[in-house]
């Protein structure tokens, strides 16, 4: 037991400096867990613990906010911007994640500080599922979009890109022929959202053969280094 003025001093020392290693590990598991947990806790719950810390961050050190919202795509998004730094961004993409489920997760669940952006590109899980409905991913896209109007000022969508996956070229056609039908549709569907713009990247990405461009993707599916300098240069213009 602590006993004497010395003694107790350096109880209370230690003592103190146990909390701040324990808030510190807490801390440290709820940033890395955070992003992955809302398949349990849902996701809603997640965005809006990100809002209530990221946009006090942001008005402390006066930068913008921005929400990324989307699959792995945008889970791997590297950020900052290069050269573009006025932007504090809270990530919240989840590998694996649909339109239909982000769609679901925003319903309903209006943000008392909104973002004064939020970027979007979801719905090539849907079309790589089985017997997937481009028209229902359409609407699937256009619900997310909607919702992050509750949390966002304004709303950017990503069009999704074609697909390269090597020996499966029919495969990567019928899915590359469903992205172009996807963002057609959702374009029209968004078209009189005046908070909502479109972000163009099919054309830029389609190779000749109809697929994704080889240079942009090392998997055929997400995006490469180069790629990812290419998007990032793209998002800071339109930013910006």
């Amino acid at each position: 037991m602590c006993s004497g003025p010395t003694r107790m001093r350096l109880c209370v020392t230690v003592i103190a400096s146990g909390i701040v290693v324990a808030l510190a590990i807490v801390s440290l598991y709820l940033c890395s867990s955070m992003q992955r947990s809302q398949r349990w806790l849902g996701a809603t719950r997640a965005v809006r613990l990100h809002s209530a810390i990221g946009l006090r961050i942001s008005r402390l050190l006066s930068e913008r906010a921005v929400l990324l919202v989307g699959d792995s795509r945008i889970e791997s998004l590297r950020w900052p911007l290069h050269g573009y730094e006025g932007w504090r961004a809270t990530n919240v993409g989840i590998g694996g994640t649909t339109a239909a489920m982000w769609s679901d997760w925003l319903a309903g669940s209006p943000s008392t500080t909104p973002y004064e952006a939020a970027v979007l590109w979801v719905g090539v899980n849907d079309l790589l599922t089985r017997g997937a409905d481009v028209s229902a991913t359409e609407d699937k896209v256009v619900g997310a979009a909607r919702g992050l109007l509750s949390y966002a000022r304004r709303v950017y969508v990503l069009e999704q890109i074609p697909v390269r996956f090597a020996s499966k070229r029919l495969i990567s056609e019928k899915i590359s022929d469903d992205v172009r039908q996807l963002n057609v549709g959702v374009a029209h569907k968004l078209s009189q959202e005046k908070a909502v713009s479109i972000m163009q990247l099919e054309e830029a990405l389609r190779a000749p053969d109809g697929l994704l461009c080889d240079w942009a993707s090392g998997d055929g599916l997400h995006l490469n280094e180069r790629g990812q300098a290419w998007l990032s240069e793209r998002l800071a213009k339109l930013l910006y």
